[in-house]
């Protein structure tokens, strides 16, 4: 559902991630201005173990006596990851503590979840046949979804019924 995979034509360069990320950032921002946060979500016990593990892998990284050391990749480039994915954990973290923001997000899950099916069906009943490798329907081109593995395994994970 993002914009440059649907009008590729217009918004050809448009990185999805970081105008999300700022969003996102700007968002806790005028929420922690409004005094709209409960940072007491950040006390709990596996956030704070989370921050823990962050500081140590930081911390074996600096003092490490190896100039340069990699298990397939790099541990810069595993370390810049990580820092991504945790400041982006916390500062969602504290948006969506509140029963609204799961009732939105849940909503927006429906919506995903009904268009990828209108989408998958639509492939199949126009007999769009470009869209199938091997016999598979690949995801929307130039999508994050485009290969056909990733595709089924996301479609799954959307349509999966939550155990309660």
């Amino acid at each position: 559902m993002q914009p440059q995979y649907i009008w590729f034509w217009h918004f050809e360069g448009l990185s999805p991630s970081r105008s999300l990320a700022i969003v996102t950032i700007l968002g806790w921002g005028i929420c922690a201005l409004n005094k709209k946060i409960d940072y007491s979500i950040y006390k709990k016990r596996q956030n704070l173990v989370l921050l823990a593990m962050w500081g140590m892998m930081h911390l074996a990284h600096i003092f490490s006596p190896f100039d340069l050391y990699s298990a397939g990749i790099r541990a810069e480039v595993v370390l810049e990851t990580l820092n991504t994915i945790m400041i982006m954990y916390f500062v969602a973290l504290g948006l969506v503590a509140s029963e609204v923001a799961i009732k939105y997000m849940a909503i927006l899950m429906g919506v995903l979840v009904t268009y990828y099916v209108y989408w998958s069906n639509d492939q199949y009943l126009s007999w769009n046949w470009s869209q199938f490798s091997h016999g598979r329907l690949m995801g929307p081109k130039g999508s994050i979804y485009r290969d056909e593995n990733v595709f089924s395994t996301i479609f799954k994970e959307l349509t999966r019924p939550a155990i309660l």
